[in-house]
């Protein structure tokens, strides 16, 4: 049977660049109220991931920096202000999310694909 793409709308993203050239990444669930937390946030001083209403203050954990590698893939670095893990880790063993400390192994899931939204 074919996926409902409306059940995994919290899988699309809006990528942003902000003023201080990091982006931030802004979820896109259908089911997301206006007023509520949806943006990307690594919380570096105990290297979970969460969402935040906004990119401001105290939410330093939203804003990112993107590294591209030569086979185009990418690093997500979280700049968040406290010490800590960075890089944004995909965790497909157990289906989790969080921040590691480098890109070494075992951290086999802190390389991304972007894609983008083709309009025609």
């Amino acid at each position: 049977a074919a996926s409902n793409i409306s059940s995994h709308s919290g899988t699309f993203w809006d990528l942003e660049k902000l003023s201080d050239g990091t982006y931030s990444f802004k979820c896109l669930g259908t089911s997301i109220p206006r007023d509520a937390a949806a943006y990307l946030d690594g919380r570096t001083g105990d290297g979970s991931v969460g969402l935040a209403p906004n990119t401001d203050p105290p939410y330093t954990g939203t804003h990112w920096q993107l590294n591209q590698d030569s086979d185009g893939f990418f690093t997500i670095v979280c700049k968040g202000n406290l010490p800590g893990n960075r890089y944004l880790d995909g965790r497909t063993g157990d289906g989790s999310v969080g921040l590691a400390p480098n890109t070494n192994l075992p951290y086999t899931g802190t390389r991304w694909a972007l894609y983008t939204k083709l309009s025609l």
